[in-house]
């Protein structure tokens, strides 16, 4: 559906899952690190429960690049699964919005967004809320 596709996965797990998902896609761009509001190195949570559950806390290993540092030369959607990250990874991405005017999909969950700051931040942006699917919060431009 897309030309080219970036994706981040900080975690070796998940990212030796993604690569190998993806490993028949010659349009998906795999960075073993997380998004965020800046560069820097971060460190995993990690959820007892299930593989897919981590999220980030300052230190560590895994590095963080924030969307902007593509320098991308379009950009059609920013789908985001960060763990409680959205509000870093849409400071990150501040200028890519701009110039862009992506759709901006986030999960939306009462643990870690309970004030809506992922909807505010992108409410800064001029963006409104198009819909939901599930836990999914798509937004665009007003």
């Amino acid at each position: 559906m897309f030309d080219t596709v970036y994706t981040f996965e900080p975690d070796p797990r998940c990212f030796t899952a993604l690569a190998i998902n993806t490993s028949s896609k010659d349009n998906v761009v795999k960075l073993q690190a997380a998004v965020g509001v800046a560069k820097g190195l971060v460190d995993l949570e990690r959820d007892a429960d299930t593989t897919g559950n981590q999220s980030v806390k300052p230190g560590g290993i895994f590095p963080t690049l924030a969307i902007d540092d593509l320098g991308l030369e379009s950009c059609d959607l920013i789908y985001l699964d960060v763990e409680g990250k959205e509000k870093d990874a849409i400071f990150g991405a501040t200028s890519t919005i701009a110039e862009f005017r992506p759709i901006v999909a986030y999960e939306h969950t009462g643990k870690y967004d309970s004030a809506n700051e992922t909807e505010k931040a992108l409410a800064w942006h001029h963006y409104k809320r198009l819909g939901m699917s599930g836990r999914d919060v798509f937004m665009g431009p007003k």
